[in-house]
């Protein structure tokens, strides 16, 4: 993976998924203070995050360029992550920063599901598909 600027981010594709979890099963993923207190708040905890990150049945179920709007403001490329054959239905927000030159998972959030925002794609896959206009929080 190659750093897209010199801060850190990657550019991510679908096709870095098997990286993402090789990284996931070697490093300990770096947790925003964010994602600390939602994870505590929703009761996800830190195994959760890394058996999704790690499995070989999660998927990438967007990835989101960075984001310049007040409010709303990240500067790094975000890639939600779920698994549908995990016991929780659960969505990984993160990001793949550089980290003395060494590529980490840095986690924004960890979500559960929320059937407002999201539906079966409705396909022979499991996948989940936002539903138009609706977004996370």
């Amino acid at each position: 993976m190659e750093p897209s600027s010199p801060y850190a981010p990657v550019k991510f594709t679908k096709v870095y998924l098997p990286q993402i979890r090789l990284l996931a099963k070697n490093r300990e993923p770096t947790l925003s203070y964010h994602a600390t207190f939602q994870m505590i708040d929703r009761g996800i905890s830190l195994k959760n995050v890394q058996d999704v990150l790690k499995s070989s049945t999660n998927q990438v179920l967007e990835i989101q360029p960075p984001c310049p709007i007040p409010g709303r403001c990240h500067k790094d490329e975000r890639i939600l992550i779920f698994d549908p054959q995990y016991n929780m239905p659960l969505i990984v927000v993160c990001s793949i920063i550089f980290k003395d030159s060494i590529p980490t998972i840095h986690l924004v959030t960890a979500e559960l599901v929320d059937n407002n925002i999201w539906t079966n794609s409705g396909l022979d896959d499991p996948a989940l598909v936002r539903i138009s206009g609706k977004e996370a929080h």
